[in-house]
């Protein structure tokens, strides 16, 4: 009888540690396929802003952003197609973040310049500019 009572304990443990596995396994799918699904909202944003329908891009990208808020490319693209869409305020906010990431590419700056030149941002528009000089 005691055999039979050892043996019962090993399965149920075997059991809860087999479910144990599938739930952490699942969970693991789960997480990858909301890290592939937030990448996706990038390539969705580039997909729009080619087609230029920028305000369906720029809600792409905030999306993208929400799970990567440290892409100095998406934050970008978000400025762009605000700017596009005249949304100039977060546009700006948006490029100086991509700045801030990424002080090297010159892309970002030049958005920028242009944004301050829609602004009729004069002062700040010359800083961008010695900016682009050094």
């Amino acid at each position: 009888m005691r055999k039979l009572t050892d043996i019962s304990k090993l399965l149920t443990i075997t059991f809860f540690l087999f479910l144990l596995l599938i739930v952490r396994t699942n969970a693991q799918e789960s997480n990858e396929t909301i890290i592939d699904d937030a990448r996706g909202y990038f390539f969705e944003g580039l997909k729009e802003k080619y087609k230029e329908n920028y305000a369906a891009a720029a809600s792409n990208f905030e999306r993208y952003l929400k799970h990567y808020p440290k892409d100095d490319a998406a934050l970008y693209e978000l400025s762009n197609a605000q700017f596009k869409i005249k949304n100039l305020i977060n546009a700006e906010i948006n490029v100086t973040k991509a700045i801030t990431l990424n002080r090297s590419n010159v892309w970002y700056y030049k958005l920028k310049a242009e944004i301050l030149n829609a602004e009729s941002n004069i002062s700040q528009l010359i800083v961008v500019y010695d900016q682009l000089i050094r």
